[in-house]
């Protein structure tokens, strides 16, 4: 981040303090917490004390009654109940038989389960399901049949052999079909290899703090933060990928190169971007886990400490990013926190008042220009 995006950053972080201040010197000018307190005053029914500062009250609403647990921070709905009625019994019995038929209320009515018709119904539909079902049933002897008597020659023509071929320098070469079956069985561990060996996991633990930090929930929403940081991963892991596809995917494919051989070439570029990542703290610390006292060079660190060390690594990067993120919100959350206690609206949550204006901030100092642009740098500086 340079000199011009920070001074932006506090530019836009002043300006949003700066309306912040003008809304409290509104709001109190024009007495909007005593309006809101007056407009919508409820009659009270009754009161039941239940301790120091909380409370049960009974208030009308209309036609109901409400009942609240009133506390010092909050009010929460208990029960809602209909207001005792005044009209006569003549009223209420004319209000629940609106057909007009005398002697004959409607919860007196027969259910329909238990109309006589019914069971024959049911009768005709279990009759129907289990001639359905026996059909089915039917078909399967048959399809047994013809798989138990089908002719050898269906199965006549056999997988290729799955076999190694030892070389004179003593090595192996796999056939096709086991050098297949290792590449499928490798691509279960792509997703551990995608989000452990790469920059994923800081990428995306840095979006979710700004998510926090913002305080909008789940906006963005889960699959987009996921998906922007895969091909921001992408983005950040292109010159990996092109000395991969150099080094070992094109002479492989041209057959100058073995699958080992080509799995090993892959490996050094991969390796090289993790230790450049890597802090040596905690490389010494799985290092010494490992018994091993010094290495000779930084390739000579093994796969096995570097993953560890490398993931350590990247979360503390993760969180030492979002500690940044989070001081400029921070402060404003600070401040409205401040002007509502100044203003005696201790009832409204200040995390729907700062949200507005941190996206203000967010907009105004161009946000995801810094941090993506940012993150990306973060890489290779």
């Amino acid at each position: 981040m340079n000199e011009v995006a920070i001074i932006r950053v506090f530019a836009a972080l002043g300006l949003v303090l700066l309306c912040i201040i003008l809304f409290g010197l509104v709001v109190r000018k024009t007495g909007f917490p005593g309006k809101l307190g007056r407009a919508g005053s409820l009659p009270v029914i009754s009161r039941t004390p239940l301790g120091q500062r909380t409370e049960i009250v009974v208030v009308q609403a209309g036609q109901e009654h409400l009942v609240l647990g009133v506390t010092a921070q909050q009010i929460n709905l208990l029960h809602k109940m209909p207001a005792p009625e005044t009209a006569d019994p003549g009223t209420k019995h004319a209000a629940s038989n609106p057909a007009g038929n005398p002697g004959k209320d409607l919860s007196d009515t027969p259910d329909t389960l238990n109309a006589p018709g019914l069971p024959t119904e049911k009768r005709a539909f279990h009759k129907t399901l289990l001639h359905h079902l026996n059909r089915r049933f039917l078909v399967l002897p048959f399809l047994f049949s013809i798989l138990f008597l089908a002719s050898d020659t269906v199965f006549a023509q056999a997988l290729p052999a799955l076999s190694s071929t030892s070389n004179p320098d003593g090595s192996e070469t796999y056939s096709l079909s086991m050098q297949t079956l290792i590449l499928l069985t490798g691509l279960s561990f792509l997703p551990a290899v995608i989000l452990m060996m790469t920059g994923f996991t800081r990428i995306v633990i840095v979006l979710g703090l700004l998510r926090n930090a913002l305080g909008t929930g789940t906006s963005p929403p889960n699959s987009v933060l996921i998906g922007l940081s895969l091909f921001l991963t992408f983005f950040v892991m292109s010159p990996v990928l092109d000395q991969i596809t150099e080094q070992a995917y094109v002479p492989l494919n041209n057959g100058d190169i073995t699958f080992e051989q080509a799995v090993e070439r892959a490996s050094v570029p991969i390796h090289a971007f993790m230790i450049g990542q890597t802090r040596e703290t905690d490389l010494a610390l799985f290092a010494d886990m490992a018994n091993i006292s010094e290495f000779e060079n930084p390739q000579a660190v093994p796969m096995r400490i570097l993953i560890p060390a490398f993931i350590t690594s990247e979360l503390k990067t993760a969180f030492q990013i979002g500690f940044t993120i989070f001081i400029p919100f921070l402060i404003i959350d600070l401040v409205i926190a401040s002007v509502l206690m100044s203003l005696g609206m201790m009832m409204v949550p200040p995390v729907t008042i700062s949200l507005p204006f941190k996206l203000m901030l967010f907009v105004l100092a161009d946000g995801w220009h810094l941090l993506l642009g940012s993150l990306a740098r973060s890489f290779y500086q």
